[in-house]
This record gives C-alpha cells, sequence and structure tokens, in this order.
C-alpha cells in the first residue's frame, strides 16, 4: 500500500503532511528501489518501502524448492539438521565451489550497494549474512560495520581469483575453499542462514494467515527483524515453521 497516493485518492492534501511525503519515509539515506517492479515505493507490512534486498522473491522460492524436494526424497519431516548436512555435503563438492564464489560476490555486491543507499536495510541483510564474520578468512584489517569502497573492491578482486582457481581441476587445491575447511562450512552455514531468514520473512509478508501466529503480522516482522540484528534468532525454529508451510501450502516451481 503507498500511503502517500491512497490518501491522495481519498481527497487528503498530503502538502500539509510532510512527513507523509516519500522521501521522509525512505529517510536520508534511504532510496526507493526496483522502478520497473509493480511494488515500487510501496509501503509493505514491516513499514519499509520495497527493496528487493530485503523482501526478497526469489531466494524463498529457491530455499522452498529445496526443501520442497529434499522432504520428498527423504519421505519425512527432514529438520534443520538433517537439511544443513545435505548443504555441507554439497558445499564439499568441487564442482560446487565456483558457485559459492559467485553467490558471495553477489551477496558483497548487494550489501555495498545498501552500505551507501539504505543503512537500516544493510543492517538487517549484514545481519542475516552472518554479520561478515566469514571475511576474517581473507584478513583480520576489513571492517564488518560497513563496506567502504576499498574493502569491496579488495574482496571483489579476491573472490575473482579464488573463483579462477576452483573453476580449474587442476588448480581448485590452491583455493581457500579446499586450504581452509571450516571457510567452506562457515560459507555454506551462513548462506543456509541467510535463506532461512529471508524465507520465513517472505512467507510472513506474503502468506501470513496461513502461520497461525498469535502476534500481529507487523508486529511478528519487527520481532523477526529485531532478533535477527541483536543475534537472537532462532534458526532451527525458523526451519520447523517453513518446512511446516512447504509441508501444508506450497507447490514447487
Amino acid at each position: 500500500m503507498n500511503v502517500e497516493k491512497s490518501l491522495e485518492k481519498a481527497g487528503v492534501d498530503t502538502k500539509k503532511y510532510p512527513s507523509l511525503a516519500m522521501q521522509n519515509i525512505l529517510g536520508y539515506q534511504g532510496k526507493a528501489f526496483a522502478e520497473n517492479s509493480y511494488l515500487y515505493r510501496k509501503i509493505m507490512e514491516d513499514g519499509h518501502v520495497f527493496n528487493p534486498y530485503i523482501h526478497r522473491r526469489w531466494l524463498p522460492y529457491q530455499f522452498m524448492n529445496a526443501v520442497h524436494w529434499t522432504r520428498q526424497y527423504y519421505a519425512e519431516t527432514i529438520g534443520y539438521v538433517k537439511m544443513l548436512e545435505k548443504e555441507l555435503m554439497r558445499g564439499n563438492n568441487v564442482d560446487n565451489w565456483k558457485y559459492m564464489y559467485d553467490k558471495f560476490g553477489k551477496e558483497l555486491n548487494a550489501l555495498y550497494t545498501l552500505s551507501k543507499r539504505d543503512k537500516k536495510a544493510y543492517k538487517e541483510r549484514w545481519a542475516a549474512f552472518g554479520r561478515l564474520e566469514i571475511l576474517k578468512y581473507f584478513s583480520q584489517g576489513f571492517d564488518c560495520v560497513g563496506i567502504n569502497q576499498n574493502t569491496f573492491l579488495e574482496m571483489k578482486n579476491l573472490l575473482a581469483d579464488e573463483r579462477f582457481e576452483a573453476e580449474r581441476y587442476w588448480r581448485y587445491t590452491n583455493c581457500l575453499l579446499y586450504k581452509r575447511s571450516q571457510f567452506r562450512k562457515d560459507l555454506v552455514t551462513t548462506t543456509f542462514h541467510s535463506g532461512i531468514y529471508f524465507t520465513l520473512k517472505h512467507i510472513m509478508m506474503f502468506d501470513y494467515d496461513k502461520l497461525h501466529m498469535s502476534s500481529s503480522q507487523k508486529e511478528s516482522l519487527k520481532r523477526i527483524r529485531e532478533d535477527l540484528i541483536n543475534g537472537d534468532f532462532n534458526y532451527e525454529q525458523a526451519f520447523t515453521i517453513i518446512e511446516d508451510y512447504v509441508a501444508r501450502y506450497y507447490n514447487p516451481r
């Protein structure tokens, strides 16, 4: 719902209320993204203007597809532990390493964009991606609170080099995913956790009634965001909610 336009249609002169202006809703450093989306400049149920970097659409469907087909394979409830084990096994496959680096690179691109244009959205996505603790494997000198241009460019070059090594069978032993098994595990887990958070947020945003929660939609969305940023988000419980939703309502795409 676009509050500003809705009030104008109802005959309210919004010019009398500066706080309703889109630039004031977005804030000084905010920016309306996705001009070609039908959700462009709309205020979502979590109180933020639509931002594809935090109101993600494609990732939740990928995640729910993975949960659906894994359930079909095991013919039973899988749970957080078994699903994570499956993801870790995939992460041990050398054939997947170049794609893991690609995903890491895309995540850094998104975070860098948000760090410059929307600090609130940055903080949420930063927390969802493990507070960028994964960068410690590359250098202790990185500032994980924000991403400056030098850090971003350095990481892009490092990841380009890592991917080059990973996609060549005669060189893959040179890349960090081979040298540091804990890095490989942490990257898979971090990506998995990010998928859990944004999938739950997507379901809460667009199909909340089916979750049968006691609190309101806005309260629930606010609570999971606060828990995430404060480090209190329960990924296992969130996965249980997602799996139950997938089992009851989801049709794979």
